[in-house]
């Protein structure tokens, strides 16, 4: 009978999980507007990895942490036209989870909200000539943002301590103007999204 307690309190303790999740991270960019026209500008897509920690507090609730790279390159695009330079992200975020089922269940959706910051980093360097000075200039500069997360997902149990997760995260940040610098005149309209699916692998203890 103790060991069957000791046995049901471990599986009861078990409220930690750490993992490593991957996917795609889809931008949707800004217009920027000047005098010739408009012009596209933000990060390029490209694969985005990513760690996990987080702490099943209560039945329903979650804290989660989460950190992500990806290597999109800052750029300025008009019809033909088009410019960029090295750069990546990383993006650092806390997020409540709501499950909609008990945390023993062998699968678990839920939805996510929170926020954290993101920075834009530009080791350069910036194309020269660059391709649309008269829209924005492209500038070897390291700019951090707030970002707020938002997302849902499901986590289903593979193994006792084993969890598969699928989720789309969208983490929206302020146009980093430091980094692409909008010419005398010109405007931007729109922030940064990077709407990234998403999957990982999650240990549980």
């Amino acid at each position: 009978m103790g060991a069957v307690l000791l046995l049901s309190a471990a599986s009861a303790a078990q409220t930690w999980e750490i993992g490593a999740a991957v996917g795609t991270g889809i931008y949707r960019n800004a217009t920027i507007t000047g005098s010739t026209g408009s012009a596209q500008a933000g990060m390029e897509n490209a694969i985005a990895p990513g760690l996990v920690v987080c702490d099943n507090m209560y039945e329903h609730v979650s804290g989660e942490f989460r950190y992500l790279y990806q290597s999109g390159h800052p750029f300025l695009s008009q019809g033909s036209i088009k410019g960029t330079m090295p750069g990546e992200s990383h993006t650092f975020v806390y997020d409540v989870l709501i499950h909609f089922r008990p945390r023993g269940s062998w699968w678990r959706p839920y939805v996510a909200a929170g926020a954290g910051v993101k920075g834009y980093m530009a080791p350069g360097p910036a194309p020269v000539p660059e391709a649309l000075p008269k829209s924005a200039l492209l500038l070897a500069n390291n700019q951090w943002e707030f970002a707020g997360s938002a997302g849902a997902g499901i986590k289903v149990k593979v193994q006792e301590h084993v969890l598969l997760r699928l989720d789309v995260r969208d983490y929206i940040t302020p146009f980093p103007k430091k980094q692409i610098s909008p010419a005398t005149g010109a405007s931007v309209s729109g922030l940064l999204q990077q709407i990234t699916p998403m999957g990982g692998v999650s240990i549980v203890f």
